[in-house]
């Protein structure tokens, strides 16, 4: 080896073991919020957690949250497919607010409503949470169909929310592209986009993706590139009230001045759940609905009527119970109740997701909605077999 060339490689094994101590420190004290990546790239669904992978996540609550995913890749205690006798299974879908990933797993509106269930009987409950950041109604029902069904539930519970789920459901209106989209065919039916598979971006994901589950510098990197990228494409938090909103995408459908692209997002949204509804009917399975809050605190509502005088903060949510009454599916709406809350008590039930006070609040209103369920007869469904379902993975 040439003197010259020493040095470089003196200098190049101080670097790797530079990296690999600072690979160790952040592994194991999370440094600059670190965290080894829980997901694996996906066919359809864009990505999902990969099964048994930990997880690790300081961002809204004031404490890190840590734990692990289910031997099925969800957040949510461990579940066997067959239903055992004797209970009545409840799946709940949804988005970020589903997962509740800033929340400690006993903690969320899932777990609490089910311990709740379960204290006063009769029978017993299970409560299944299949929830995943960036849901909407498209990967609900791909899901309901290749995946819910074959843990047999009685009862499939939508959360509906307004704004990630009417923005992100189109193509037209998404700002993130890789993630699959229903269009309607030429013969009216709905047919599933997955062209996201063939894009460089998600091919680089598919390539980068071993080093992010190996690596928690990779996965920092990444993170927090993901974080700024979304950031500046994203519309307005859902429930968080620390900003000023104008009054423009989503959120213009609660005006006398709805935005054209959002109000066709919308009316796609409600093809999806009467399709959602309808493979629940189809094989004996309860449906209902919930839609969640947006804003709910009397000075940001004050606000938004100022900037419309049109602006009716429950708009939305009454265009859901229309279309839940229309096809005699159970309801519930959140943003009438989460103000009505505020108003009478003054309690934040939220930081951006559902703070504690807000699980527990969503979840007594989650027992109420299974025991009305139970209360009106309507069906216990569930499939003789997980090997029943037409379609399935």
């Amino acid at each position: 080896m040439g003197r010259a060339a020493k040095p470089v490689l003196f200098t190049a094994i101080l670097f790797a073991f530079f990296l690999l101590g600072l690979e160790g420190l952040v592994r194991a004290t999370h440094l600059f919020g670190g965290r080894l990546s829980a997901a694996d790239p996906h066919p359809v669904l864009a990505y999902r957690f990969a099964p048994g992978a930990a997880y690790w996540k300081l961002e809204e609550n004031a404490h890190p949250v840590a734990g692990r995913y289910n031997a099925h890749g969800w957040r949510d205690r461990e579940r066997t497919l067959e239903k055992p006798a004797d209970t009545y299974r409840v799946a709940v879908l949804g988005d970020s607010q589903v997962e509740a990933a800033n929340i400690e797993l006993d903690s969320t509106f899932c777990a609490i409503a089910e311990r709740a269930l379960n204290r006063s009987g009769p029978g017993r409950y299970e409560i299944l949470n299949f929830g995943r950041s960036g849901f909407t109604q498209t990967e609900e029902l791909w899901l309901l169909e290749n995946e819910v069904l074959h843990y047999s539930p009685d009862a499939v519970v939508v959360m509906f929310v307004p704004a990630n789920d009417i923005a992100d459901v189109r193509r037209e209106t998404a700002p993130e592209h890789i993630r699959p989209f229903y269009v309607v065919g030429p013969d009216g039916g709905l047919e599933l986009d997955t062209s996201f598979r063939l894009t460089r971006s998600y091919r680089m994901k598919r390539l980068i993706n071993p080093l992010k589950r190996r690596s928690v510098l990779v996965s920092l990197v990444l993170q927090r590139y993901n974080a700024y990228s979304n950031a500046r494409k994203k519309p307005p938090p859902m429930s968080g009230e620390d900003v000023d909103p104008e009054i423009s995408g989503p959120l213009t459908l609660n005006t006398d001045h709805p935005d054209p692209r959002y109000e066709e997002s919308f009316q796609h949204n409600r093809r999806l759940l009467g399709r959602i509804f309808q493979v629940c009917r189809d094989h004996g399975v309860a449906p209902a609905l919930v839609s969640c809050n947006w804003f709910y605190r009397a000075p940001k509502l004050e606000r938004l009527r100022g900037i419309d005088p049109s602006f009716d903060s429950l708009r939305q949510e009454g265009r859901l119970r229309a279309l839940a009454d229309s096809l005699e599916v159970p309801f519930i709406g959140l943003q009438e109740q989460f103000e009505r809350h505020h108003a009478d008590t003054g309690e934040a039930l939220s930081w951006t997701h559902w703070n504690y006070a807000g699980q527990a609040f969503v979840a007594e209103r989650l027992e109420e909605l299974v025991r009305g369920m139970q209360a009106d007869g309507l069906p216990r469904g569930g499939l003789e077999s997980p090997r029943a379902v037409p379609g399935g993975s």
